[in-house]
């Protein structure tokens, strides 16, 4: 009988979670134990769910296209919750955190297919990203003492499953110090430079567009510019020339004042306020660019399954 695999990222995200929360490798599993090689699940690889006759539809983990690959390797994790680092209650502050991520499609967490929890301690529930409009239902397993984590198989050993490792990672911080989740990184790669977001207190600073490669980028101080009384001038930030496309040929302009610092006051759009669509069209293709390697692989392993039926 062919063995369950871990494969090499979910090898590393659970010792990186274990260190993270404060928990012992009996408290953090992965791969299927005899009642869920009976049973079925993402715990179980491929060849598992057809070992027990139940690929493909037959089983919840196989029954989309997506998930009928990765030969025999396991794409779940289950945790404790009895974290060294905070406790039982940053345990269920992570869950709902996490949760509630899922719900606003965080796009860093978008190859995570599902998770069963507890929002208190006392209730079962899941959440399926996969079956969003039933939001939160209730879930069989036992999750009063233990978090359930499912990712789609076709994203094992991709960026977009690591990046959804960072966040899970990031989330568990925020409910260690029962902080609020920190916003949500942009999904991209230095190809990703073009970001359209307002920053600010009042109407007009919350109105301001701005740029960045994959970062966020704070406001430029009012005393730093105009009149020659700051280190960058009014024509630095405001100039269409120097910030051309509103990506300078896909380059930051650096101020010379501050290189953390760049941008375009929305006045400069003109009475319309509106983003070009060459503008648009640009932000298009960035997307495109970083999802082209994935949208290649899936075309290929489509191509391999055809050959195959």
């Amino acid at each position: 009988m062919t063995a369950t695999t871990l494969p090499e990222d979910l090898k590393s995200f659970r010792e990186a979670w274990m260190a993270k929360v404060g928990l012992g490798a009996a408290e953090v599993g992965a791969l299927p134990d005899a009642s869920h090689k009976a049973g079925g699940g993402y715990h179980c690889g491929v060849q598992d769910i057809k070992n027990i006759g139940k690929y493909p539809t037959a089983d919840y983990s196989t029954r989309q296209s997506r998930d009928r690959i990765g030969g025999n390797a396991c794409s779940a994790v289950d945790t404790g919750l009895t974290w060294g680092n905070g406790g039982q209650a940053a345990a269920i502050r992570f869950n709902n955190l996490l949760v509630a991520q899922m719900q606003a499609k965080d796009p860093a967490l978008a190859a995570l297919r599902g998770v069963n929890f507890t929002p208190d301690g006392k209730v079962k529930r899941r959440y399926d990203s996969n079956n969003p409009s039933q939001g939160i239902i209730s879930s069989t397993d036992t999750v009063l003492w233990h978090t359930h984590f499912e990712w789609w198989r076709n994203t094992a050993n991709t960026p977009q499953r690591q990046r959804s490792f960072d966040r899970m990672l990031q989330l568990a911080d925020a409910a260690i110090a029962n902080k609020p989740a920190p916003i949500a990184p942009t999904v991209g790669s230095e190809q990703m430079q073009i970001i359209v977001r307002g920053f600010g207190e009042t109407d007009k600073e919350k109105a301001q567009l701005w740029l960045a490669d994959g970062m966020f980028r704070r406001r430029v101080p009012a005393d730093w510019y105009g009149n020659g009384a700051g280190p960058i001038s009014n024509q630095q930030v405001h100039q269409a020339g120097i910030l051309g496309n509103l990506s300078w040929s896909g380059n930051i302009f650096n101020s010379g004042g501050d290189p953390d610092v760049w941008g375009l006051d929305i006045d400069s759009l003109g009475s319309t306020l509106n983003v070009s669509g060459e503008q648009v069209v640009e932000f298009a293709h960035a997307v495109y660019k970083e999802i082209e390697p994935q949208l290649e692989e899936t075309a290929f392993e489509a191509a391999q399954r055809a050959e195959k039926e």
